[in-house]
C-alpha cells in the first residue's frame, strides 16, 4: 500500500513532463496562433492534477475508517484557499494566476487529507522517495521551459532526449530498488522486441 503513492507520483510526473515537454508542438498543429499563450498555464495545470490525484490516493486511509465528516472538511478548507487566492492573483496575473491558485488549492486538499489519513490509518509512505521523484521532475521542467526553437523536429528530438534522460535517472537513482528495476527491464526488452517485430512486418 506504501507504494502506491511512490509509483502514482512517478508515473505522473513522468506523463505530466511528456506533456509539458511536447505541448508547444501539439499546439502549434492543432490550434490557431491565439490559443498559443495556453503553453504558460499548462506546467501549473498540470502541477494541480498531479496535487488532486495524489489526494486521490491518500484519501484511502480517511475512507477505510469511514471518517468522510473529515474528508468534507478538507475540502471546504482548500475551496477556501482556492477562492482567496482567485481573488488576490487574477487581477495581476490572469490566467497564470487562476492555474497557480488552482494547484495550491489542491496541494493543500493533499495535505489536509495526508494529515487527517495518517491520524485514523497510518501508512508507511515512502515520503524521500516522492520528494526525490518531484525535485527531478522539476529540474527536468525547468530545463525543458528553456527549449524554445521555431523549427519543430530540432524541439521534438531535444525533449525526447529529456524524457529518456529523465527515465534513466530515476532507473539509475536510489528511488527504485534492484526488484522494481529488474520488472522494468523485463518490461523494457519485451517492448523492445514487439517493436522491432512490428517493423519487419
Amino acid at each position: 500500500m506504501s507504494k502506491v503513492l511512490t509509483y502514482f507520483v512517478l508515473c505522473s510526473i513522468f506523463i505530466s513532463l511528456v506533456i509539458f515537454l511536447f505541448s508547444p508542438e501539439i499546439l502549434k498543429i492543432l490550434v490557431p496562433v491565439s490559443y498559443l499563450g495556453a503553453v504558460k498555464v499548462i506546467s501549473l495545470l498540470l502541477l494541480g492534477v498531479i496535487f488532486f490525484g495524489i489526494a486521490g490516493v491518500i484519501i484511502t486511509g480517511i475512507s477505510l475508517r469511514k471518517k468522510t465528516e473529515f474528508v468534507a472538511f478538507s475540502v471546504i478548507i482548500a475551496a477556501f484557499v482556492n477562492i482567496i487566492l482567485n481573488i488576490l492573483l487574477i487581477p495581476k496575473w490572469g490566467m497564470i494566476g487562476a492555474a497557480t491558485a488552482t494547484a495550491i488549492s489542491y496541494f493543500t486538499l493533499s495535505c489536509f487529507y495526508y494529515i487527517f489519513a495518517q491520524k485514523f490509518y497510518p501508512i508507511d509512505y515512502e515520503i524521500k522517495k516522492i520528494i526525490k521523484i518531484f525535485v527531478l521532475g522539476v529540474f527536468f521542467f525547468i530545463i525543458g521551459s528553456f527549449i524554445k526553437t521555431e523549427v519543430i523536429l530540432y524541439a521534438i528530438i531535444m525533449k525526447t532526449i529529456m524524457v529518456f534522460s529523465f527515465l534513466l535517472m530515476i532507473f539509475y537513482s536510489s528511488i527504485l530498488n534492484k526488484t522494481e528495476k529488474a520488472v522494468l527491464k523485463i518490461a523494457f526488452q519485451k517492448i523492445k522486441s514487439r517493436f522491432f517485430y512490428v517493423i519487419k512486418q
